[in-house]
């Protein structure tokens, strides 16, 4: 229930973050903090997600599993988000696309099928949103924008693809790269 309406969300929608309820969570359940066409959703897995610059708060908290079939950054630099882990958040999804000049931090357990389109902007990913030690990008990676791992360790962050259609910087804040494949780091 939102309001004086029962919104029934039984298929996929594409939906827009807003971080309008004071919980910013995103989940299955609270309602507030997405929309689809102007009116008030809750996430159902299997949506399409993206956050852009009407959002009244970029501090997204993920508390469990949640599967959105994209997710999509369209923000500037008066609109970065975080992702945040709250205890047992982790997001499943097929791609992550960043696009406009603005910052994305993953600090959640991120898991993709396809990959990463980074067409402008900064996407910061932290060692929380990587599987395995040391940390390991094996996921192709394309576009422009800058890729920087905050690694905690001083273990080397592994490439594992080929990612020729990446042009863009890679910062590795602590324990350097171990490129696996050609063009590991792009073209």
């Amino acid at each position: 229930i939102v309001g004086n309406k029962v919104i029934l969300n039984t298929g996929s929608f594409n939906l827009t973050w807003t971080g309008a309820a004071l919980n910013g969570m995103w989940d299955i359940v609270s309602p507030g903090n997405w929309t689809a066409g102007g009116t008030s959703m809750v996430f159902s897995n299997g949506s399409g997600v993206t956050f852009g610059n009407t959002a009244v708060d970029g501090n997204v908290h993920i508390a469990s599993l949640v599967q959105p079939s994209s997710i999509t950054f369209d923000n500037d630099s008066a609109h970065n988000y975080v992702l945040t882990d709250e205890g047992g958040g982790s997001v499943s999804g097929t791609t992550l696309t960043k696009n406009g000049n603005g910052t994305a931090v993953i600090n959640v357990p991120l898991s993709l099928s396809v990959g990463i389109a980074l067409n402008a902007g900064n996407l910061e990913i932290r060692p929380s949103a990587l599987s395995g030690s040391p940390v390991v990008l094996d996921k192709p990676v394309t576009g422009s924008g800058t890729l920087a791992v905050a690694n905690s360790t001083n273990d080397p962050v592994t490439v594992s693809n080929a990612n020729t259609g990446f042009t863009g910087p890679v910062v590795i804040a602590k324990g350097g790269v171990q490129a696996t494949a050609s063009n590991a780091l792009g073209s």
